[in-house]
């Protein structure tokens, strides 16, 4: 054959092969799945409550404040957060999400500050995708901390926090919700990561019949490119205690539930709890809270995702480069148990008993938080003592006992 003719083929068939292309695409043949991932590793970590180094000396009221609060070491959440950027960098996620309270009060300086640490991820091709909690806008506590007194500084806004955090998924999103900071991006050729914010100014804690109707009209687009979503959001969608609903699930979190069910969104990830907590809904839909990067252990969300499944577990952020007073390396669990013994002891008091009774509660609930409920000993008699008392820790216990045996630590979900 003429060497001619042969030329004449070869771009006969590359004209065929664009040709089909362009008719792929217009049919919707070829989705944004085509090129589909392997396995994608996704780290989610929430409520770091990072408060900006020149905002408190650490003195008296800070202290007083942190001690009489619920467990977040805020003394020490500069150097936390650098223990786990550092980790980020050798883990190396394809995205890390931060479901909401990324800072202590709704400082704007704490937002500057922190968004400067995550500039080191993403200038190393991590990518980073940012969502306010209740505690980031429109704060009306957002201080400073001086010796035994604090003054009011410049709080954030839904404005500025996507400003603050433009290069942390806003900037890049594939849409935007003109109602909320809400966004949806496009992680990989197949997977799309939909973040919902309810903590607008208008509606703080609800989802509004706007931007549901926004959301419904991502997940419509996600089913017509056949893709996968996974949502996130700061309160949580899901019931996970009969003891703590009000104000921890948002509002209208049915009507958000229905779609999600409706579309087959993947799961949910959230925060807001402190406490680590897997729950689904009738129907099988899966809600993962993920405790405070701010409380012990101090861990975060690793999910591993591949066609076939989804996996969910837990990692304690090393803090081995953190030096705790004493240089104590139980410091983060020994000042949750402490606070929880104080808190419980000075309301059973006058009980005989009381010391060993506030002991077990301090076991009862670090465990609740680390999402280790297979590790209380329920046949233990002090439990019975507790559910003897007309207390509220009483009703607590109960919730829990519910629970025996489980530990929220792990996940496994298989596809069809």
């Amino acid at each position: 054959m003429k060497s001619s003719n042969i030329i004449k083929l070869i771009i006969i068939a590359a004209m065929v092969i664009i040709l089909l292309s362009v008719i792929l695409r217009i049919n919707g043949k070829e989705s944004p799945g085509k090129n589909r991932s392997p396995s994608v590793k996704i780290i989610v970590a929430t409520d770091l409550h990072y408060i900006a180094s020149d905002l408190t000396d650490h003195g008296e009221y800070f202290q007083n404040m942190l001690d009489n609060g619920d467990g977040k070491i805020i003394h020490y959440i500069v150097e936390i957060t650098d223990a786990f950027i550092e980790e980020m960098l050798k883990e190396t996620p394809d995205a890390l999400i931060l479901t909401g309270d990324t800072t202590f009060n709704g400082a704007k300086r704490s937002h500057i500050e922190l968004a400067e640490k995550l500039k080191r991820l993403t200038d190393e091709g991590i990518t980073v995708l940012a969502l306010p909690g209740n505690h980031d806008l429109y704060s009306s506590n957002a201080a400073s901390f001086s010796g035994d007194s604090f003054e009011f500084v410049e709080n954030t806004d839904s404005e500025s926090f996507e400003s603050i955090y433009r290069d942390f998924g806003y900037g890049d999103a594939l849409a935007s919700d003109k109602y909320s900071s809400s966004y949806i991006y496009q992680l990989t050729d197949d997977l799309r990561i939909l973040l919902v914010d309810v903590n607008t100014k208008q509606a703080p804690g609800w989802i509004t019949q706007k931007t549901l109707e926004w959301v419904e009209d991502q997940l419509i687009q996600a089913a017509e490119d056949e893709v996968k979503v996974i949502a996130a959001s700061h309160q949580t969608v899901l019931e996970h205690s009969s003891q703590f609903s009000f104000g921890f699930v948002m509002g209208n979190n049915e009507d958000l539930l229905a779609l999600y069910e409706r579309y087959g969104v993947i799961m949910n990830l959230s925060g807001h709890m402190h406490i680590q907590h897997i729950s689904q809904s009738k129907n099988g839909f899966t809600e993962i809270v993920t405790s405070a990067l701010s409380v012990t252990p101090v861990q975060y969300g690793v999910i591993e995702l591949n066609e076939r499944e989804i996996n969910y577990h837990t990692r304690a952020t090393d803090l081995s480069s953190v030096r705790f007073e004493g240089n104590d390396e139980n410091f983060p669990y020994r000042y949750f148990w402490n606070l929880s013994y104080e808190k419980v002891y000075g309301q059973i008091e006058d009980e005989t008993d009381a010391p060993s009774l506030a002991e077990f509660f301090a076991d009862v609930n670090t465990a609740y938080f680390t999402g280790t409920v297979d590790s209380i000993d329920w046949d233990d008699p002090r439990a019975a003592r507790w559910k003897e008392m007309d207390l509220f820790v009483s009703r607590y216990f109960s919730s829990i006992e519910e629970e025996r045996g489980t530990n929220h630590n792990t996940l496994s979900i298989s596809f069809e």
